[in-house]
Parts: C-alpha cells; sequence; structure tokens
C-alpha cells in the first residue's frame, strides 16, 4: 500500500509490500554527516512514518544511510555514508 507522507521521497517496499526503505533526496551541496543526522531525526519527529529496515539520505555529494535504529528520533550518526561524487558521476556525464 502506498505510502501517503510528504516528508519522504522514495519509499521502498519488500515483495509483501512491507516497507523496507525511506528516503529523501536533496539538491543541497556541501552536506555533512552531521547536517544529515539532523534532517533524519527532525524528520522521525515531525511526521508520522512507518518503520523500515533502512532510511537514506541522497545529495549531490554525500549518500547516508541508516540501518533500522527503531522509532526513535535520535540524532545519530549514518551507519555508511558514501561520496555521492563518485557513485552519481556516471550519471551526471550523461546530463
Amino acid at each position: 500500500m502506498p505510502l501517503d507522507t510528504k516528508a519522504i521521497a522514495f519509499v521502498g517496499y519488500d515483495r509483501r509490500g512491507e516497507v523496507i526503505l525511506l528516503a529523501e533526496a536533496k539538491s543541497r551541496p556541501g552536506t555533512s554527516e552531521r547536517w544529515a543526522s539532523q534532517l533524519r531525526r527532525n524528520i522521525l519527529a515531525h511526521d508520522v512514518l512507518p518503520q523500515a529496515r533502512f532510511f537514506l539520505i541522497a545529495t549531490p555529494d554525500g549518500i547516508y544511510v541508516w540501518k533500522e535504529q527503531g522509532s526513535g528520533a535520535s540524532e545519530i550518526p549514518p551507519d555508511l555514508t558514501l561520496d555521492a561524487r563518485n557513485v552519481l558521476a556516471p550519471y551526471f556525464e550523461k546530463l
């Protein structure tokens, strides 16, 4: 069942139709793990969202991923941070 919220840009579902991923995309450059942690905390604190195994924030220069942490809206650093410039470069070259 589709999730009806404007707080999250993308929702990933497993084969049973359960939410497995909540993802947000931002065009803001110059982000950091601290910025991403604050954004995640704000989203979780102010919106009613389902439990998900993963939470992801993607920006032009960083991809930040958290594994399931429960429903708390604490400010915790991501479990994984990737340099998006390297990961997304082939796609930007095609634009």
